[in-house]
């Protein structure tokens, strides 16, 4: 039972302060799962992460979804499905119903470009603990940096991100990359 008050404690905090996507909450879902609650090993998370982001959907609900099924079976993830799904995104927009008398149009779009950094400094917090971790894995780590870079100026060059995907599969296949 200590189990599922846990995994309803983390999915709670994990719904209502993740913002930016999947992407920008998996280091807010690795900080609650595995670092703070113990739920499972980084390595078998990362093989969550890497197959969330390969299904089509909501990454954070998949995400979530897998490693709490992984904790507490069906039932614990029944519970986060629901808390991801429905409660939290339904206590934010009580809340936001409630406090819109009070907030004016122009501050919460400045509240929404302060989250931008916030979001960025997730991606690159849950980024750098990814490639502190390969560092020390049997594989040449190096040439996740140098995929790392060419992704981010091909994004800085309005390539499509398609063709990005595209080739960074072609690429793993030529080169037979594990």
């Amino acid at each position: 039972m200590e189990t599922i008050y846990k995994i309803i404690i983390a999915s709670l905090k994990i719904s209502l302060f993740s913002f930016g996507g999947g992407a920008a909450a998996t280091a807010l879902i690795q900080k609650e799962y595995i670092d703070k609650n113990k739920f499972m090993e980084m390595a078998e998370f990362k093989k969550l992460v890497i197959l969330a982001n390969a299904m089509p959907g909501p990454t954070t609900l998949q995400l979530t979804t897998m490693v709490a099924f992984n904790v507490a079976s069906y039932l614990g993830a029944v519970i986060n499905y629901i808390i991801i799904l429905f409660l939290g995104p339904t206590i934010l927009v009580v809340a936001l119903a409630f406090l819109r008398p009070y907030i004016n149009p122009e501050t919460l779009f400045k509240l929404s470009l302060a989250s931008i950094p916030a979001i960025v400094g997730m991606l690159f917090a849950f980024t750098w603990s990814m490639f502190k971790q390969d560092q020390t894995a049997a594989y040449d780590w190096r040439i996740y940096y140098f995929i790392f870079i060419i992704v981010f100026l091909l994004l800085f060059s309005h390539v499509n991100v398609i063709f990005i995907f595209l080739g960074l599969i072609a690429f793993l296949l030529i080169f037979k990359i594990d």
